[in-house]
């Protein structure tokens, strides 16, 4: 054999062997990586072992639509995504307007922005499902034949519009609404008036929301009152602040917001309602696949932060996990559950 033919044969093994080598070696590297994912989960307390797995291949998914991982230890762990919460919860709004002769000015701003705040609402992209009432007379119900909105036309006067609430969530208001409120909505109710309540106060409308089951958990009292007694501006005098509707906004049973009656801007005013009525609607309630051992130990984090044990409460009986609407994930948040099973 000449040199040229050498040469050219061994080129020709040497590319053989590379080759091989090559080979060995990337089944080596996908056979380590694979033995150091499992490795990696092992040692992130995991398991290895998962063989139903969510879209990225994530871990195991669980009945209830949550990751699903197997701790060393044997705890559970379970990580909702936030970024997956497509369908959110229905909402009904009602709107308590005080019709009272010194409301007028403040009644009209209200028919004049209701279609853009109902609006806002209904084109967010998770498609809220919405009913809405307003409780007032008189009031002109103007674009709103979406059969989702319905005028109760029924006064209320600047002292009672707690009980017009109340009345109404117990079915005793006349006229009666066509369609009642829905057991899995949430809540939204909103007092307009320049003065404060009489006769059924915040106390009372708290234990109506702590005992009626369509309430329990799923209710907001906002208030757009007065915040300050006496002329704030021209065209806009508080008889008295509204103090049983500040009460309410911040007891954790009807947690709301307060506004000001005498906003210069009610597009701005009810805009910024809406965005609180929108976050409300996120999911906060997971029924989970198996019952927990809490005195075993639960932990919850929503977003890498810790929930407090006053965030969130659990029911053994349905297994169910509620947290308090401040915690519930926003889009691309994750909620974490933590716990050992009940054996």
């Amino acid at each position: 054999m000449n040199l040229t033919k050498r040469i050219k044969m061994l080129l020709l093994l040497a590319s053989f062997v590379s080759l091989g080598s090559s080979c060995s070696q990337s089944a080596n590297l996908n056979g380590s990586t694979g033995n150091n994912q499992g490795a990696g989960r092992e040692a992130s307390g995991k398991t290895g072992s998962d063989n139903l797995t969510d879209s990225n291949g994530n871990g195991q998914l669980d009945s209830s639509g949550a990751v699903r991982e197997t701790l060393s230890d044997g705890r559970i762990r379970l990580t909702y995504k936030g970024e997956s919460q497509v369908t959110v919860n229905p909402v009904d709004i009602v709107f308590i307007v005080d019709t009272s002769g010194s409301m007028s000015e403040e009644r009209i701003a209200l028919e004049q922005n209701l279609n853009s705040f109902l609006a806002q609402i209904a084109t967010t992209a998770s498609n809220i499902d919405y009913s809405a009432w307003i409780i007032a007379s008189p009031f002109t119900q103007t674009g709103m034949a979406n059969g989702k909105t319905e005028v109760l036309a029924r006064r209320v006067d600047s002292n009672d519009a707690l009980r017009q609430l109340r009345d109404f969530v117990n079915g005793t208001i006349t006229p009666a609404p066509t369609k009642p409120l829905r057991d899995n909505s949430q809540k939204q109710f909103i007092v307009i008036t320049d003065d404060d309540a009489r006769g059924v106060l915040a106390a009372d409308i708290v234990t109506l929301a702590t005992t009626n089951q369509k309430l329990l958990n799923k209710t907001s009292v906002n208030g757009i009152i007065g915040l300050v007694k006496g002329s704030v501006k021209a065209g806009c005098s508080i008889a008295n602040v509204g103090t049983q509707y500040q009460v309410l906004a911040t007891n954790p049973a009807t947690k709301g917001i307060i506004l000001d009656l005498c906003s210069n801007d009610w597009s701005q005013l009810l805009g910024g309602l809406a965005k609180k009525i929108i976050a409300d609607t996120r999911k906060s309630a997971f029924d989970l696949s198996e019952r927990l051992d809490v005195s075993r130990g639960l932990e919850v984090s929503v977003g890498g932060s810790a929930v407090p044990t006053t965030g969130y409460t659990y029911e053994p009986a349905s297994s169910k996990l509620t947290l308090g609407a401040e915690y519930a994930p926003a889009a691309g948040q994750e909620l974490v559950i933590l716990y050992s099973p009940l054996k």
